[in-house]
């Protein structure tokens, strides 16, 4: 069950993410403390556990607010993942996920 005024997200988690497949360049969204922000990906490293991270320049802020995320924590930039941005941005940046959970977004 979602908590009231949540948002449920579909197809996140770790087996999504590694399909994903995103690429040093690209323009996505990237959560930052719960909200969805545009932003290029500008390098890709490997953690500890194998598992991609990328480093985000959100767009239009300074070099300084870049970070490295999480797969996890990357979305495509697609007209989908924009209704979601809408969506987050209207209900305080409560996110949930499919398992009715609520996801860890960092930051």
């Amino acid at each position: 069950a979602t908590a009231a005024g949540a948002i449920k997200v579909e197809g996140g988690g770790q087996e999504a993410a590694a399909e994903r497949g995103f690429k040093v360049g690209q323009q996505v969204l990237a959560m930052n403390k719960n909200q969805l922000y545009v932003g290029k990906l500008s390098k890709k490293r490997e953690r500890k556990d194998g598992t991609p991270e990328f480093c985000i320049h959100y767009l239009g802020w300074k070099s300084r607010h870049d970070e490295w995320l999480k797969e996890s924590h990357i979305y495509e930039d697609n007209e989908q993942s924009r209704r979601l941005q809408r969506r987050v941005q209207a209900n305080d940046g409560v996110v949930i996920d499919e398992t009715g959970d609520k996801q860890d977004q960092g930051g």
